[in-house]
């Protein structure tokens, strides 16, 4: 899918890529998605007093008003009345305002003729008073689709603290007013100390209720850049027409940092080689500067955790998909029975049935004699001999879908012996890929 990024007001190219980079890095992780920025057509200069906040100019907006709104749209906006709801908020900032957009068929001909230089445009992401102009593009290739037949490009939207769209008469369009709605997918990202929010929310409002999902930051007007809040947008953002038709699979290389599969690279080109309509993801925890065994304690225990999250949130998301995971799949499946290691639960049984496959290499919760075991080892006495799982039992909802290999002379889930570089551990990418994809191949094509 390919998007249409719109900068908010008094913005520009760069700022608006700076500002989406780590939504977009997210977001491309596993190629579902790629992206297309443009400036809006109104040159204006920032309002005495924000030049700072707003960057290096050239500076644009998509709407234009001769200039009034600049300052005292600003100045309403922080003074935001209260309301019994979102439309009676938004009728409030505009009681006695006397600026008008003047330009809404030229900034949409514009839109259009970004759409048809670059066809493969179908999804739009807008800022602030991007999200504005995204919504009123949307409405408007609904009424030309509904009067021309002309085909609509965009299928989809996330709208981050936006405002409601204008229709082709230039009103700011209302739920209980107006019967227009958005009727494609919508995502809206929005912010609980954002001054402007009463506008997302009454944007919210408009598109349609069985298509449409809130995200809240708990942030201001801001786009979220880092943190946990990516990791879920990103994963929020997956559309139901790009959800995988072979298998999705998470996977999480050892050694490493951000979402870097390192040599993992190599079982996630088979999978998509050998298994038609596959999505792969490198899970994005940071393995890359472990020092301590306890600085292990926390990447694992987070890295788990964060497991956990992407297969709950895709299988929502994609919920006919099957979903196989790569090396930190323990844990996340069966919890945390080891001595010394931070609690993590179980994840829900439920899952049983979406989880098809479940893949380790050289494990150091590796127990003997369990049923998901493959490989030669039969001992179990790794160098870390506290951590064996105690508890196996808690993986019993997940036996048939786990393959942990574990061959002698892996130092981390066998055995110290052979001495030589603990070479087992570092050869079962060249050893066991292609068994672990046929076992992918088998599971999906007896499961339920």
């Amino acid at each position: 899918m390919r998007f249409l990024c719109l900068h908010g007001a008094i913005g520009n190219i760069d700022n608006i890529n700076i500002q989406l980079d780590p939504l977009v890095k997210q977001m491309a992780t596993d190629g579902f998605a790629s992206f297309h920025y443009i400036n809006g057509p109104v040159l204006v200069s920032p309002p005495a007093g924000f030049t700072e906040y707003f960057g290096i100019g050239p500076h644009y907006r998509w709407l234009e008003d001769g200039g009034v709104a600049e300052n005292s749209m600003i100045s309403r906006v922080r003074k935001s009345p209260h309301g019994s709801c979102p439309e009676d908020v938004m009728r409030a900032l505009g009681n006695g305002w006397d600026g008008r957009w003047i330009n809404h068929h030229q900034v949409m001909e514009y839109l259009y003729d970004t759409l048809e230089k670059n066809p493969d445009i179908d999804g739009i992401i807008g800022y602030s008073e991007g999200a504005t102009m995204a919504a009123s593009l949307i409405l408007d290739e609904d009424r030309k689709a509904q009067e021309t037949g002309r085909p609509r490009h965009i299928r989809c939207a996330i709208f981050i603290t936006g405002w409601p769209p204008l229709s082709p008469e230039e009103d700011v369009v209302l739920a209980d007013e107006s019967d227009y709605t958005l009727d494609i997918p919508t995502l809206h990202v929005v912010g609980a100390d954002d001054p402007y929010r009463y506008g997302a929310l009454a944007l919210f409002n408009i598109c349609d209720p069985d298509t449409a999902a809130m995200f809240d930051t708990g942030r201001g007007h801001t786009i979220p850049r880092s943190g946990p809040i990516i990791t879920e947008l990103g994963n929020a953002s997956v559309s139901e027409d790009k959800c995988a038709t072979g298998v999705h699979a998470i996977i999480a290389r050892g050694q490493g940092g951000g979402d870097d599969l390192n040599v993992m690279s190599t079982l996630s080109d088979l999978i998509l080689k050998q298994i038609p309509g596959s999505t792969t993801l490198g899970l994005p925890y940071d393995h890359g500067n472990v020092l301590t065994n306890l600085d292990k304690l926390y990447t694992v225990h987070d890295g788990t955790l964060l497991m956990q999250q992407f297969v709950q949130e895709y299988s929502e998301s994609c919920p006919q998909t099957k979903i196989v995971g790569a090396v930190i799949m323990m844990d996340s499946l069966c919890g945390t029975s080891e001595v010394g290691v931070l609690f993590v639960a179980p994840l829900a049984r439920t899952y049983n049935s979406t989880i098809i496959a479940a893949i380790a290499y050289g494990d150091e919760t590796y127990f003997p004699g369990m049923p998901w075991n493959v490989g030669n080892c039969t001992l179990g006495i790794g160098m870390y001999q506290l951590l064996p799982r105690l508890n196996p039992a808690l993986c019993g909802p997940f036996t048939s879908s786990m393959h942990s290999y574990c061959d002698y002379g892996d130092e981390q889930c066998c055995s110290p012996y052979p001495e030589d570089g603990n070479a087992a551990h570092h050869g079962y990418i060249w050893k066991y890929n292609q068994d672990v994809v046929d076992f992918i191949k088998h599971r999906l094509a007896t499961i339920d």
